[in-house]
């Protein structure tokens, strides 16, 4: 769990600052313009290496653990990488076939020539994700933390070096050649201490892969229409907004950053509790993953309300400091994104936990649904009320969104909100012993 947290830490910490410098460089004069472009950028390779990895990490995970695989871990390997390469293949395609487009639908012409670079990206990260899942199947946390210091920190080393000495070399261009230098070099570093848990031979079995993809198949179409999701507002934003106010992605993306830093912990948290609910659901019944579910998302829920209350109550000073006050406008966006920020635990363990006692379709079902309601009522929210319309759109759909989850949570596994709140309690008494503690040594010692 620590190194998971400090990995998730890790990469919103050079994130964070690497957005800090890049929205003050690219600020120039009242235009956004070049902040928005890139936001738009980075949202869409995210989205693509986010939707592949919820295509490969959990059925990868789920079956690496299951009894009829225990003796040929080589086969589950080799099918998983086999599908890692054929679904970055038809990402190269779509791109070089539909980049353009993009780029139009979008309105950053731009980008269209960012993104037919980015397929060198996808291909370095052919092994990276590889690695990264058979690391996190064995629990090797630490590893994964290290590889992500070195893809992070090289690209935020950049940065910082760039806004002092040469700040005319941070283009675009650049940005992204940094970025897959950074993952190569995260490769190399990967795949050394990764060897111990490589089977060393590839093996081609189209019956497992088939399996796995039986899996993974709604595993990647809930990760792909959940991603999409995520991105909605800054994607139909550009859409709408970008011929009225250039800068409306920027201050959607601002509000995004500071949302990312606020789901670090939930993200670790569910990077441990999926191969463990996976054995829960295996060995000891869905009783277990119940508690597990409740116990966490309590926890994380304790730790995020006082975040949460802090940033509605002091939006302009986090605006300031994430961005500067020419993003300001984003102040109203980021305090209802605060209030939703509450149920964002329950509402992003729900599909591990799914996914985990083996209902990928029924998470995928939902998400479906969940992404068409999220687009429809991001429309018509953005033609009704403007800039805040996206905003108004997430925190209905959050609250819709909450409700759903709870209602199949509480069928299929009995979830009770009145155990997360006993849970919630509890861990503010256990951390107010803790701290009690603490200072009751040091005042003896002293």
């Amino acid at each position: 769990m620590f190194f998971s947290i400090m990995m998730r830490f890790s990469l919103v910490f050079f994130g964070a600052i690497s957005y800090i410098l890049l929205a003050r460089i690219f600020a120039k004069g009242d235009s956004l313009v070049q902040m928005n472009y890139w936001s738009l950028f980075t949202v869409t390779t995210a989205t693509i290496e986010l939707t592949k990895g919820g295509l490969l990490r959990n059925a990868f995970i789920k079956y690496l653990h299951s009894v009829e695989f225990i003796d040929n871990k080589a086969i589950v390997q080799s099918s998983s990488l086999f599908i890692n390469a054929s679904c970055t293949l038809l990402v190269i395609l779509a791109i070089v076939f539909g980049g353009g487009w993009f780029a139009h639908f979008l309105k950053a012409p731009p980008l269209e020539n960012l993104f037919y670079w980015s397929c060198f990206l996808f291909i370095a990260l052919v092994p990276f994700n590889h690695y990264e899942i058979i690391l996190q199947a064995n629990f090797q946390f630490q590893l994964n933390f290290y590889a992500y210091m070195i893809r992070q920190g090289s690209f935020f080393l950049y940065m910082l070096l760039g806004a002092i000495f040469f700040p005319a070399y941070i283009t675009f261009d650049n940005l992204l050649l940094v970025q897959i230098l950074g993952v190569v070099g995260a490769d190399i570093y990967m795949y050394i201490k990764c060897r111990p848990y490589l089977s060393g031979k590839l093996i081609y079995n189209s019956a497992v892969i088939k399996k796995l993809l039986g899996f993974g198949k709604f595993v990647f179409g809930t990760a792909l229409f959940a991603n999409v999701s995520r991105s909605v507002d800054q994607l139909v934003t550009a859409n709408i907004m970008n011929n009225i106010n250039v800068n409306a992605v920027s201050y959607y993306n601002v509000v995004s950053r500071v949302s990312n830093m606020m789901d670090s912990p939930t993200t670790a948290a569910a990077d441990i509790l999926f191969p463990k609910n996976a054995q829960a659901s295996e060995l000891e019944g869905n009783a277990k993953v119940k508690y597990y579910f409740e116990r966490m998302v309590a926890t994380l829920t304790a730790l995020i309300i006082p975040i949460g209350l802090f940033i509605f109550v002091f939006p302009k000073f986090v605006v300031m400091i994430i961005a500067g006050p020419k993003y300001y406008p984003a102040i109203p966006i980021l305090q209802l994104m605060a209030i939703s920020s509450f149920i964002r635990p329950f509402i992003f363990n729900f599909g591990h936990t799914v996914d985990a006692i083996g209902k990928p379709r029924t998470n995928f079902l939902v998400n479906v649904a969940l992404m068409i309601l999220n687009t429809a009522i991001t429309y018509f929210c953005l033609i009704q009320f403007g800039l805040m319309g996206a905003a108004y759109a997430t925190f209905a759909v959050n609250a819709i969104t909450f409700l759903g989850f709870y209602l199949i949570l509480r069928k299929v596994l009995n979830i009770e909100l009145k155990n997360i709140a006993v849970y919630t309690k509890l861990t503010y008494i256990n951390l107010f012993h803790l701290v009690r503690k603490i200072l009751f040594k040091q005042t003896v010692s002293v």
